[in-house]
């Protein structure tokens, strides 16, 4: 058999027809390129910032530290310098801070910040001492408070006073331990409340213990003290009617006496007269007997 070289895709046939043999060349089968990978997701660094000590986060810069925290997570506190300290406090935690002392926390707080809340322990602070290690001291009255809360340093008042510090009274309608008593009193009836016990002191006219009950024993002494005055009065008129008369009395009398004495006068000058010759002996007489008369 004679071999032929034909061009691809076509097919040969021998010299001998009977030998043929159908030949197949090879075709180029053509594939579509594959569909790229999916990225590999990996976690936003923001998911792992500390909550506590994370301003805000973007995920290209990281965690955004606040003031006192720092690192990668701002997990970690900072020390700052001496002469900034108190501004790190946590305020309504602390009690005080000094520049060299740091900030002091209040009942149930610690850390360098009092940032960190303390668990109670059973630590005997002394006397008007409280919080974590007794480092607070409790700003009450001592002569007007009994003690101080050791975990939150809040004042305990003598019956009468009241908070925060023991050296004010209790408000009006209160009263007792710590001024926790309301006073139950009629307001307009009741003279004041004891800030002591909460009794009612009533005003006058009123009784009961809350002031409510008219009282019949003010009321008998007003009337007595009424009938009194009039009384009084009655007896100081009658006896300046009595003088009167008796002035009267005494002021015709001494007319009377006045009178007399006149009359009697002239009688006497009557009498010592002289009879004369040829004188009215007659009229003499008779003046004389009038005044007599008059007299008797």
């Amino acid at each position: 058999m004679t071999k032929m070289s034909v061009p691809s895709g076509h097919m040969a046939y021998p010299a001998d027809k009977d030998a043929a043999v159908l030949v197949k060349t090879p075709k180029t089968v053509t594939t579509s390129p594959a569909a790229p990978a999916p990225p590999t997701t990996t976690p936003s660094i923001c998911n792992s910032c500390d909550g506590d000590g994370t301003a805000d986060c973007s995920p290209n810069t990281g965690c955004n530290c606040r003031d006192g925290y720092t690192g990668t997570f701002c997990s970690e506190t900072t020390t700052p310098f001496v002469d900034t300290v108190c501004d790190f406090c946590i305020q309504a935690n602390t009690q005080s801070c000094t520049i060299n002392g740091g900030c002091v926390c209040r009942g149930g707080w610690t850390g360098t910040f009092c940032q960190t809340q303390a668990e109670i322990t059973t630590t005997v602070c002394p006397e008007y001492f409280y919080g974590v290690q007794c480092q607070g001291v409790c700003e009450c009255d001592r002569n007007l408070s009994t003690s101080c809360d050791p975990v939150t340093g809040e004042c305990n008042c003598i019956t009468g006073y009241d908070r925060p510090n023991c050296n004010t009274k209790c408000p009006d309608n209160s009263y007792g331990v710590n001024c926790l008593g309301a006073c139950d009193c009629q307001a307009i009836q009741t003279s004041y409340c004891d800030k002591a016990i909460g009794v009612c002191v009533c005003s006058s006219g009123w009784e009961g213990t809350r002031c409510d009950t008219a009282s019949v024993t003010d009321a008998f002494v007003i009337s007595t003290a009424i009938v009194g005055v009039i009384a009084g009065a009655a007896t100081l008129l009658l006896v300046l009617i009595i003088l009167f008369i008796l002035w009267k009395i005494c002021r015709c009398s001494c007319t009377e006496v006045k009178h007399r004495a006149h009359r009697n006068k002239g009688a006497v000058v009557l009498m010592n007269s002289p009879i004369t010759p040829g004188s009215n002996n007659a009229a003499i007489s008779a003046m004389a007997a009038a005044t007599n008369t008059a007299e008797a």
